[in-house]
């Protein structure tokens, strides 16, 4: 079930008087990736565009075949439902590696 039909799952309960199910915290991790580039400005020949990796470190919310989606920071409300902010998602097939960082000291 996609994000949007667990929320309306949990609407619905909570209508009912149900408590959902308190949400499991989210690792913490390193994805390296890399990124589209873009530039503009007239260039001789094929240009200079180079492609770089890029390293985000995030609370891993969605990994899947599709995409990777990490969040900034999180949050739970009294009933442990978990709430993201500055949410980044990455196509999978630019992903090079994800990395779990939460039990690294």
């Amino acid at each position: 079930m996609d994000r949007l039909g667990d929320r309306l799952m949990v609407k619905r309960k909570q209508e009912k008087g149900v408590r959902p199910k308190p949400e499991a915290p989210p690792k913490l991790v390193l994805i390296e990736w890399v990124d589209a580039v873009t530039d503009t400005g007239w260039e001789v020949g094929k240009g200079h565009s180079k492609i770089d990796l890029v390293q985000s470190i995030g609370w891993l919310i969605q990994k899947d075949d599709t995409q990777v989606i990490i969040a900034g920071d999180v949050s739970s409300d009294k009933d442990g439902l978990l709430h993201t902010n500055r949410r980044l998602s990455v196509p999978a097939q630019w992903i090079k590696l994800v990395r779990n960082i939460s039990d690294e000291q």
